[in-house]
């Protein structure tokens, strides 16, 4: 049995997932991490403190914040608690 290629095929579907994400596509990692950022200045934290009260570490909130990842809901769950602090 051989491997298929990793892309998609059919009517319309061609979609290789270990392709370049265009800057479009990329928008709303960077709206979130923009969002987290202002709101973390806005609370007067820096990443450690923030890392503290999430349990995120600062590395993986840095790259949230930058858009360079996706966010979990998990990890959006608790940056969203850690605003009630």
């Amino acid at each position: 049995m051989t491997r298929k290629s990793a892309t998609l095929s059919g009517p319309g579907l061609k979609q290789d997932p270990h392709a370049i994400r265009t800057q479009r596509e990329n928008s709303l990692e960077r709206a979130l991490g923009r969002d987290i950022h202002r709101c973390r200045k806005g609370r007067r934290l820096n990443e450690a403190e923030l890392s503290d009260k999430t349990g995120i570490s600062a590395g993986m909130l840095s790259k949230i914040e930058n858009g360079a990842i996706s966010p979990s809901l998990t990890t959006l769950q608790s940056r969203a608690n850690a605003s009630a602090y």
